[in-house]
């Protein structure tokens, strides 16, 4: 199927055109991707996705897919339901036990790990400050996403950096794009500013409210990915 990536960041998809290839192959998710309903269920599918990976046993822990972005998301073209794709860079994250004066409790916690580089624009402030990692460095990575499909732009597109006008310049403006993505997230710069035009409705308010949630700097407060997808279940019911 298609990738979430090159359908959410398309102006003329949410703009459609009758004409328009992409958007005859895809005209279900159009309707979805243009609805403040639609866009809501878009939404819950990617958190659900990402919230699959911690349903495990619990004696093993979790996953961390630690690589999410609009296009590690696929479109099932049949239902046009989003799922989630690309493990490669994914960690597991054991259980651990612990232990009071030698004895070992029945209480457990997520061992944090680490993960020595961090490409690209779509981590965390806590993976690019090289600290110690759980699930929820997914939360933030999802937030970016969220922002998107409220959107229809890129987390770091308030940064206003200028387009390329040949092909030479491309390569050298998406290394300026990363490193200023990256001092914005470190910094506590986001999230990005949400024009008063995505608020006009329930649907994109509460999703605002949300994502702003997953922003949370602090990984120890943001939101997790669990209460994320009951947010957005109790959302698609208004």
């Amino acid at each position: 199927g298609t990738d979430l990536h090159s359908l959410i960041h398309d102006d003329n998809f949410r703009n459609p055109s009758d004409d328009d290839d992409n958007n005859i192959k895809n005209a279900g998710f159009q309707k979805l991707i243009n609805d403040p309903r639609g866009r809501i269920q878009i939404a819950l599918d990617a958190a659900r996705g990402v919230a699959s990976l911690s349903n495990i046993d619990g004696k093993m822990g979790s996953i961390i897919h630690a690589d999410l972005q609009s296009k590690q998301f696929l479109i099932n073209p049949v239902n046009n339901r989003v799922l989630l794709n690309d493990f490669n860079r994914c960690r597991f994250v054991p259980v651990m036990n612990i232990t009071s004066n030698g004895n070992t409790t029945n209480a457990s916690s997520i061992c944090p790990v680490r993960i020595p580089s961090a490409p690209g624009s779509y981590r965390s402030p806590e993976e690019y400050k090289k600290m110690a990692l759980t699930p929820k460095m997914d939360v933030f990575s999802l937030a970016h996403i969220l922002f998107t499909i409220l959107t229809g732009k890129k987390h770091y597109s308030y940064l206003q950096l200028p387009k390329p006008t040949t092909k030479n310049e491309k390569k050298p403006r998406f290394n300026l794009v990363s490193k200023k993505a990256k001092d914005a997230i470190k910094d506590g710069d986001l999230p990005p500013p949400i024009a008063s035009r995505y608020l006009e409705n329930k649907y994109d308010a509460g999703l605002a409210k949300l994502i702003r949630r997953a922003y949370e700097y602090n990984s120890t407060n943001r939101i997790s990915v669990q209460e994320l997808v009951r947010e957005l279940e109790a959302l698609l019911l208004l």
